[in-house]
């Protein structure tokens, strides 16, 4: 009997080693074409707000069309799933960078095993131009990358830098408590705002806990103070509207500058140069309490944070508080594209939904919106989702079918002939209406 297990041990070892030789020998073996497009930054612990991606680095002193190139794993080498293909008119520019996430829903996705794997890239002759053995990553805040861009070298980065030039410091020390996204583009309904973000597993009281701009930090006006009894929750969000009218309320500059923020005993724990936004862009850590900031196409106040590179295709258009039973509080979606929008599972909700205390209101199976078109749904309702949205004013968010924050809107006090909405339809910048337009053109 003891004979038997030492041979099945013995075989079972012997086909273990022969299959990561087999591996081994085949990323060694195969023959490179020679090329100016490598792989050049891996990253493999992805979740869904960050799937796992990787960087292409352009080794010339010319741009490179990569249209038909392809990357893949094992699944793709071996043929059991499609090779992604880069798409057509896809170029780096020299000495550049592009990104491709290759863990997406399509056929030819695959997602890159945290515990180690292998990629290979093809050109559009199919010839193998690069292939890079990934480790197992120890953490989810680092990646794999040539070290510099297009060297010989790959190791282990702490610094993540997604579409940037690698960097081989040791990942700066994030405290516990940080600013996270930085609205910049405020209008009324939504006036200049920052986020604080709780990098911890425990709740934090912020109470004393202040926030400035260069007036405060020079002295010529107070620093915003956070309320007593303000509460961070454990890997949550706090929003902290800037721009109001007490005497420490500060406009953040659209063209860019520095804030501050500061614990309750008066040291800075976190500092951030904002800069110049366009209208619907903010400015944040990706992924949340993370050291990369960068310009954010999606504004997501007080929810985490999005690297999607266009703005939403469906806004909320027109808010209407001040309903009666025969015509209960509403709120009008805007599709601003020219073609038809499945709205599907897409979730409006006001700080009850957002809180948690009850349903968000979840968008019927089926519905769509036409091309430059309106959709009403009425939130006023005796469902568990429903809720009537403040006469006095208040917040209200809608998300898409993938649960992310895609609109968000702070409706103040209206009249009963009035609603609050978007002049003209889909545009930037809220105000009251004084003409009630329910499923059409909005109107002054």
């Amino acid at each position: 009997m003891k004979t038997k297990i030492i041979l099945i041990a013995f075989a079972v070892i012997a086909l273990s080693l022969s299959s990561c030789v087999k591996d081994e020998i085949y990323v060694d073996d195969t023959q490179m074409a020679d090329s100016d497009i490598v792989i050049n930054e891996v990253f493999s612990r992805g979740d869904t707000d960050n799937p796992d991606w990787v960087e292409i680095f352009n080794l010339s002193n010319s741009p490179i069309d990569i249209s038909g190139y392809k990357i893949y794993d094992g699944g793709g080498q071996s043929g059991s799933t499609p090779k992604m293909e880069f798409p057509a008119g896809t170029t780096v520019p020299a000495k550049g960078f592009y990104v491709i996430v290759v863990d997406t829903d399509d056929a030819a996705g695959f997602g890159l095993s945290s515990g180690g794997d292998i990629l290979w890239l093809e050109n559009e002759a199919e010839e193998v131009i690069d292939n890079v053995e990934v480790p197992a990553m120890p953490i989810e805040t680092t990646s794999y990358g040539r070290m510099p861009d297009g060297s010989e070298n790959w190791q282990i980065l702490e610094t993540i830098t997604m579409g940037a030039a690698n960097d081989d410091t040791p990942a700066p020390e994030i405290p516990d408590v940080v600013m996270n996204e930085v609205f910049s583009k405020g209008f009324d309904g939504n006036l200049d705002w920052v986020e604080i973000f709780n990098n911890t597993d425990a709740d934090i009281d912020i109470s004393g806990y202040k926030i400035y701009d260069n007036g405060g930090e020079s002295g010529s006006k107070p620093k915003k103070e956070f309320a007593s009894g303000t509460i961070l929750p454990a890997n949550g969000f706090f929003v902290i509207i800037v721009d109001d009218e007490e005497d420490s309320g500060f406009g953040i500059s659209s063209g860019g500058e520095t804030l501050w923020l500061e614990d309750a005993e008066g040291s800075v724990i976190d500092e951030v140069e904002v800069p110049a936004l366009e209208d619907a862009q903010s400015y944040g850590r990706y992924a949340d309490g993370s050291a990369n900031w960068q310009v954010l196409y999606y504004v997501t106040r007080g929810t985490a944070n999005s690297d999607a590179t266009s703005a939403p295709v469906i806004v909320m258009n027109e808010i209407f508080s001040k309903g009666t039973d025969l015509d209960p509080d509403w709120v009008e979606l805007y599709n601003t594209s020219a073609e038809e929008v499945n709205i599907s599972g897409y979730k409006i909700y006001d700080s009850g939904g957002f809180s948690g205390s009850k349903p968000k209101m979840t968008i019927p199976e089926g519905t769509t919106i036409a091309a430059n078109s309106y959709f009403v749904i009425v939130v006023d309702t005796e469902d568990e989702a429903g809720f009537g949205l403040s006469g006095s004013g208040e917040d209200v968010w809608l998300e898409d079918a993938n649960d992310n924050v895609i609109d968000f809107a702070a409706f103040p006090a209206l009249e009963e002939t009035q609603s609050f909405g978007r002049f003209e339809d889909g545009a930037y910048s809220w105000e009251i209406l004084n003409t009630i337009t329910k499923g059409a053109a909005n109107a002054q």
